[in-house]
Formats: C-alpha cells, structure tokens, sequence
C-alpha cells in the first residue's frame, strides 16, 4: 500500500486501509473501490490523503498501535482536554468547591493517565518497532490525533534509547499533555489556514506557558510531566520559547517530545500544505540537528523511520519511476526498487539494486504512476 494525496487517485483504485472516525464509526473500509463520490466525501471529511493499494502496491502495514488502542486513545484525549477547560473554567471562577474541583481534576487527569498505559504496553508487546507508515488525519480532530501520535512515537524513541518503563509512562503523560495550553488560544488563530501575523504567532508560543502555568500546582502530576509541557518548543540554542533556554537546561523528555512533535507535524496534512514524506521530514530534523534539536536524539529517531517503505512509488536520479522492493537493514536509502518502463503495449519491471548500482540514488516520492491517467476525478 502507499499514500497517494486524494485529486491525484484514479478511480477504482482499492482503498487500503479502512478510514474511521473520531468515535470509531467505520467512514470508508478497506478494500473498497474509490470512486468520484468516496473521494469526494473523504475529502469532505477532512481527509487529504488516502492508503491505496493497486497494481504496483498491494502489501499492507501494521500501525505501531492497533487501529482500537489508536481510536480509544483519541477518544479518551479529547474528553481529557474537554475536561481540562471545564476545570480551568471551574477554578477560575471561584464558585466550585474543592471536592469538586478534586473530582473534575480526576476526571481530565485519569483519561490522559489510562490512555498513555495503553499506549506504553501496546509498544512494549510490539515486535517490530520502526515506524513505516504515516498517520492519516481528519482535518477537524487534528490536535489530538496528533497528540497521540505524538505520545506513540516519544514513547517508542524513548524505548529505543532504554529509558525505564516509569520514565516512559511520564513521557507518554507528558506528550499527551504537550499542546494542553491550546485551551487557552483562539480557535480563530488555531484554525487559520493562511499566514499569521506577528501577534498571532506570539499568542501561539504562549501555550507552552500557560499548559504549564494551570498544571504546576496539581500534585498528581510530576514534574517530569510538567517540564515536557514547558519545554517542548525550547531549542538548545536558545531560540526557542517560552525562556529561550539551552542544551543541557532542556529536560532530556522535552527533547524527545520536540523531535516527534515536528516529525508528526510534517508529514500530517494541514488546511495550508501537503503532508511532507517521511524522507523529506527526516531531512528538515537532520538540517536543525545541533542548532534547534539534540543531534543524538534525532540520529536515533532517523533509525527508528523508514522513510520510503516497501510499495513506495518513487523517482530516481536517472529519471525512471519504480516500486521499492526490498529493504536493506540499516540501509534504508538503498533498496531494491522495481523500474516501471513503460513499452509499446506493455509495462515491463526491471529490479534495480541500489545498494549495487550506486550511481543511481532516490530524489523523491512519486504519487502518479507513468503514464497513468488519474481517472475522471479532479480535485474542485
């Protein structure tokens, strides 16, 4: 399977990994022909990009968490923060009682604590664990299918780099809880599709503060936690916010949250751009390697990524078009890809073996097959 931006799929084409909701309601399952008004409907979802399998493609890839834990996980989150603004609202206030308060803080807290235990032990029973393929999100529940997504890839980082299975529930904590402080910003700048002006910018970098600012005093919550919401935008040279701290001051966690936090970014879709491939990613967090971002962290995080995974339509440097066929362990920018060349009246493949052929390298992902035709289907 591969992911191929929706305007640019040819009707008929297989759908090859069912779409769900945010409630776990199945939109569009598996398997199914994608015609002009599927597509369409997607599209009016809030999806951009779609899994497909066709005549070059057809494997298909286990999540990092099961499509259930990933659901539920979603669910819980999007209660918590709903939770968390009734709280602050609450407190705010002056007129709710401690108990009460106690039991609404129990409310947010508790679905957040269960949701990264899921998480942690649906990674620690994984077998494989190296990220080859990307998350595929609705427009409207971006923030936290991107929270999750974000607590799934710091976690399996932080099993990478042997953290205790203690350390790395707080690191799940923490990641769900990185963007809390969105809470507290306009929907109107959260949600603005074209550029945003200096004050809206600077109003964004204030929630790193203020998530920080309305959980440092609950007790339930350690500082470890706490310090991955303060700090997840701080870089080591000091050009981050919200205290332009450096190196070593930045908590190894928010480190580890910083890095999955931009690689989930790039390669989601977004209301202004594209989702970026992982290869393209992989490249912008190695150029802010020991400026922004902590270098050994990312050379790990870069391990863990297989950027052009096996199905991948992809462009040579000699101009051909191929399939990747087969991955080569620690060497996932050389593998054997299948060349499509086109004949008078037939597609002929020849495999390629970039690990022997090394005058010849992969300069991109092509999403539209060689003389192709993208069907009926346009994007309006």
């Amino acid at each position: 399977m591969r992911i191929v931006p929706i305007d640019l799929i040819p009707e008929g084409t297989k759908l090859a990994k069912t779409l769900y909701s945010a409630d776990g309601r199945v939109l569009l399952r598996a398997g199914v022909e994608l015609d002009v008004s599927k597509m369409e409907r997607a599209m009016q979802l809030g999806f951009k990009s779609l899994y497909i399998n066709d005549e070059f493609s057809t494997d298909v890839y286990e999540d990092l968490i099961d499509s259930k834990t990933r659901i539920e996980s979603i669910k819980n989150v999007k209660t918590s923060y709903d939770a968390f603004e009734e709280y602050v609202q609450a407190y705010d206030s002056g007129k709710v009682g401690q108990w009460k308060l106690s039991e609404m803080r129990y409310e947010y807290l508790g679905g957040v604590k269960k949701t990264a235990t899921g998480i942690v032990d649906a990674l620690l029973n994984k077998k494989n664990l190296t990220i080859n393929i990307q998350d595929i999100k609705k427009m409207e529940d971006y923030l936290y299918q991107h929270t999750v997504n974000v607590a799934v890839l710091s976690v399996l980082l932080g099993m990478d780099r042997g953290l205790a299975e203690s350390d790395l529930e707080n690191l799940a904590v923490g990641a769900l809880f990185h963007d809390i402080g969105y809470n507290f910003i306009s929907d109107n700048i959260l949600n603005k599709t074209s550029a945003l002006t200096e004050e809206e910018r600077k109003e964004i970098e204030t929630h790193a503060y203020l998530g920080y600012q309305h959980l440092k005093e609950d007790v339930d919550i350690n500082s470890h936690v706490r310090m991955i919401v303060l700090q997840h935008h701080e870089w080591i040279d000091g050009s981050g916010y919200p205290h332009g701290l450096t190196g070593d001051n930045i908590h190894e966690l928010s480190k580890i949250v910083a890095i999955c936090d931009i690689y989930d970014a790039l390669t989601s879709d977004r209301p202004y751009r594209p989702a970026l491939p992982p290869s393209e990613a992989l490249e912008f967090l190695l150029g802010h390697a020991n400026r922004q971002l902590d270098e050994s962290i990312v050379k790990a995080f870069i391990k863990l990524v297989i950027p052009y995974p096996k199905g991948t339509l992809v462009k040579l440097s000699n101009g051909e078009i191929g399939i990747v066929e087969h991955l080569y362990e620690n060497f996932p920018l050389r593998p054997v890809v299948k060349v499509i060349r086109q004949l008078a009246t037939t597609v002929e493949m020849i495999e390629v073996d970039l690990m022997k052929e090394t005058n010849i390298v992969i300069v991109g992902v092509q999403y539209e097959l060689p003389n192709h035709s993208v069907g009926k289907y346009v994007k309006s």
